[in-house]
């Protein structure tokens, strides 16, 4: 209600819950990536397999090629995939 959060739908179809769960659940205990995270951000690949950040684990479950892209691309990625629609506010 703040203004500072942009809302999106996942169109139907594109994700088994599921699945995601025992994805997430899969991943549990695993470390914030920091590294990772900021990689991303610069387009270099420092990611770990055994840690994970946010945008990282959104590209592996919408089965993304490119799985190091900041959070920006990744909105971009999903938007232009058809993955993802905003909400009306």
């Amino acid at each position: 209600d703040n203004g500072k959060w942009d809302l999106y739908q996942i169109k139907e179809g594109i994700l088994n819950e599921e699945k995601v769960k025992l994805w997430f659940l899969k991943h549990l205990n695993q470390k914030y990536d920091t590294l990772g995270a900021i990689g991303s951000g610069l387009n270099l690949k420092l990611y770990s397999e055994d840690k994970k950040f946010c945008s990282l684990c959104l590209a592996i479950i919408f089965n993304l090629d490119n799985i190091n892209l900041n959070p920006e691309t990744l909105r971009l990625t999903l938007l232009e995939k058809g993955f993802i629609t905003k909400c009306l506010e």
